[in-house]
């Protein structure tokens, strides 16, 4: 069996990082593979399929179909992405992991059968963080914002910055996610709008201007890349960043939104309106 590293940072969707290639086999041999990993809340979640060698007796995941399995077609990540509870439903389920602060890597068990056999075993270990990714706390004392910096090594290219917002749960924004990109070197503001200290409890009557100020701090960071800011919102965070992209264009140059509500209707979150000097030394509001 001929795999890639042992270690690899999560969100890393080659094969070719992870489970490649069977060889030795003999030609239209047929074989099981199966991939395990435990989650957080100790449950374990299986992938498998059921694949033939070809006439030279190898089986690239890349290319080759299941017979049966828990994915379809040529994937060489299904094994992972397909794995499904051993209790629970799969339909309404989700593999839990750590705060990265916690635990900054899962492992994932490789084993494949033939005739009955395990014939070959991996582990791959797969992390949240690459070395060098600094963590810094923001608060509204000291900051005057609520929030997590996450950034990357700084001997790496300048990438696009982000502005991470969570949803009607309130809090900072997922630490994973900001974790995962700043290892892949964007800089990362998981910020807190309403449910934490220093901020208001519930989301109602927010201000936008507090959302430009955060997005002006991570686009400031010496990492960044500061004509790409990104905001990435969901659920009730998904509108606050088509809010943001819309009413600061010459700041927000991407939203990105998963989970978007259906209707718009209801938003809670408010443009501050800002005096800027009129003809005659007089003030007015726009």
């Amino acid at each position: 069996m001929r795999c890639g590293p042992h270690l690899v940072l999560t969100g890393v969707t080659r094969s070719v990082t992870t489970l490649k290639t069977l060889s030795g086999l003999a030609a239209g041999e047929e074989i099981t593979v199966t991939a395990r990993a435990t989650d957080a809340d100790s449950v374990t979640w299986t992938g498998r399929a059921v694949l033939n060698a070809d006439d030279k007796g190898v089986v690239d995941l890349d290319h080759a179909e299941p017979k049966t399995g828990t994915y379809r077609g040529a994937d060489g990540m299904g094994l992972f992405w397909s794995m499904t509870p051993a209790k629970g439903d799969s339909g309404k389920s989700w593999f839990r992991t750590n705060d990265p602060q916690e635990a900054t890597s899962y492992q994932v068990r490789f084993t494949v059968q033939a005739g009955g056999h395990t014939i070959a075993e991996r582990q791959l270990t797969r992390t949240w963080a690459i070395s060098g990714v600094h963590r810094k706390e923001l608060t509204v004392a000291h900051d005057k914002l609520r929030g997590e910096l996450f950034l990357p090594p700084s001997h790496g290219p300048r990438r696009a910055p982000v502005l991470l917002l969570g949803g009607s749960e309130g809090g900072l924004g997922s630490p994973l996610t900001a974790t995962l990109l700043a290892s892949r070197g964007h800089p990362v503001l998981a910020l807190c709008y309403f449910g934490c200290q220093g901020r208001p409890k519930n989301l109602a009557a927010i201000s936008l201007e507090y959302l430009a100020t955060a997005a002006r701090l991570v686009r400031d960071q010496p990492q960044a890349d500061a004509q790409r800011l990104v905001v990435i919102g969901g659920s009730r965070g998904s509108e606050a960043a088509q809010l943001m992209a819309q009413y600061y264009p010459d700041l927000v140059r991407d939203a990105v939104v998963y989970m978007p509500s259906a209707a718009s209707g209801n938003v809670r979150l408010v443009v501050t309106c800002r005096p800027v000097a009129a003809p005659g030394g007089t003030g007015r509001s726009e």
